[in-house]
């Protein structure tokens, strides 16, 4: 099993005379690191078999900083996307101690083999009480995924936090082989023989071996890669794009330029999905539960009508996943916002009669819930499937934040807060509630229940 360490950090004290802006090279990654100019700077460089590469110190005016360039093999760890190596690196970064991401954000430029570098910026306790900044931007070469991890024991002034952005903007440059977004043939192929069962892989190269077939087999939308041996692949992949468009206009976000088509499995007939689900490591009988699901990077499920609100739902988890990153909060979270753009109003109708009779599962109760499925009452008797009633009060609550006079303002900055707090840390979820509406969870439950009773 791989090994992250992180290097501990040096004390913070004040400012400045000579200063030094170090450029630092590192041909095997193609990598090229214009530095920030820092006080008293110092560089200690690793062996290339070592995940930490290099170790920068120095100080500006506001704090003293320490800068670690990291790097994880691809083949072991592996990444697709910048973003995902953020994930890896902020996962790690919360091991031993609280990290609180504060912003996510993503830069276009030459950064890799992907044209993209996350940043993230979050605070971290330190023994001495102050709160500690740091800066996590993450890239994606052929090989590795690499992490420039910035500690700054205090809070840098807005000067010294623009030296950063300066860094992140126009500081790392890379040569060296560039992605196809949209995939190559090969990267086709190899796909489709890792994931999906053997059965399947002789018809599916023999599509890929002639023009005609070839259009039918891999289709290429704006926004997707579908891999199909159905026969309604066109208008399954119109459709994706129209689900698209409705999830980006529920939940707003930019397009980044680079990022890779996200992989989409259609098979012929449910069976064909069933074998494929046996093979990404799921039960037989629990394939059978299952119309489709998005997970690591792809989507997958079989052909029937296109507009079936599965797919929807799924696509808005793949979306949350693989291109907003937001895969904190919970599983209230992450089935609300789903279930939420793949239902109706009038489907929440029973569920906030509920609530406003306060039926409902309490707040407090619900966000602690590791799975609104698998938590929830297989064989109840009474009122329905409970599993059913739970993800539509997801949606409802969603629908609460996002439409309702008390929580529309400040939805958008509750989406993004609440997607980076670890899943189920009940303290960190209050303290979004908290930041956001300036609400204690009992207090939030009492609006939740009057925006029912007025809905």
């Amino acid at each position: 099993m791989c090994r992250f360490v992180l290097v501990s950090v040096l004390a913070c004290i004040a400012a400045p005379s000579t200063h030094a802006q170090k450029e630092a090279a590192f041909p095997e990654l193609g990598l090229t690191f214009t530095l920030p100019e820092l006080e008293n700077f110092k560089e200690q460089r690793q062996p290339e078999s070592e995940q930490t590469r290099a170790v920068w110190t120095g100080k500006l005016p506001s704090c003293e900083v320490r800068i670690h360039l990291i790097c994880l093999p691809t083949d072991q760890w592996g990444f697709t996307e910048a973003g995902g190596v953020s994930d890896q690196f902020i996962s790690f970064s919360r091991r031993t101690r609280d990290f609180d991401v504060t912003t996510l954000k993503f830069l276009e430029g030459d950064y890799g083999y992907a044209p993209v570098l996350a940043v993230a910026t979050g605070r971290a306790p330190i023994t001495d009480g102050g709160p500690m900044v740091e800066y996590i931007a993450t890239g994606y070469t052929q090989d590795f995924g690499y992490g420039l991890h910035i500690e700054c024991r205090s809070p840098p002034s807005t000067e010294d936090a623009s030296i950063f952005d300066a860094f992140f903007e126009k500081g790392i440059s890379y040569e060296g082989p560039d992605r196809d977004p949209e995939w190559t043939m090969e990267e086709i192929r190899k796909r489709w023989e890792k994931d999906t069962p053997d059965d399947l892989h002789k018809d599916f190269a023999r599509n890929l071996s002639k023009k005609a077939w070839f259009k039918k087999a891999v289709i290429r939308t704006e926004n997707y890669l579908i891999l199909t041996n159905a026969s309604g692949g066109k208008n399954f992949a119109k459709q994706m794009e129209k689900n698209y468009k409705e999830i980006v206009k529920t939940f707003p976000f930019a397009n980044v330029k680079g990022r890779r088509l996200m992989p989409v499995f259609l098979f012929r007939d449910s069976e064909q999905y069933f074998q494929f689900c046996v093979k990404m490591g799921d039960s037989y009988e629990k394939a059978k539960r299952s119309a489709g699901h998005a997970w690591k990077d792809y989507y997958a499920t079989w052909y029937k009508s296109p507009k079936d609100p599965v797919h929807i739902h799924e696509q808005t988890h793949q979306i949350f996943s693989q291109r907003l990153y937001l895969n904190g909060g919970g599983s209230w979270y992450q089935e609300g916002v789903a279930e939420y753009v793949s239902s109706r109003d009038n489907d929440r109708n029973i569920v906030a009669s509920q609530v406003k009779k306060g039926r409902h599962d309490p707040l407090h109760d619900f966000f602690q819930r590791k799975s609104l499925l698998y938590t929830s009452q297989a064989n109840r008797t009474k009122g329905g499937s409970e599993a059913s009633d739970l993800y539509t009060q997801a949606a409802l609550f969603i629908e609460f934040l996002r439409e309702s006079k008390f929580g529309k303002d400040n939805f958008e900055r509750f989406l993004e807060k609440m997607g980076h707090v670890p899943r189920w840390n009940l303290e960190k979820i209050e303290d979004v509630f908290s930041e956001a509406y300036d609400v204690t969870l009992e207090q939030l439950d009492k609006e939740f229940r009057a925006y029912c009773k007025k809905r």
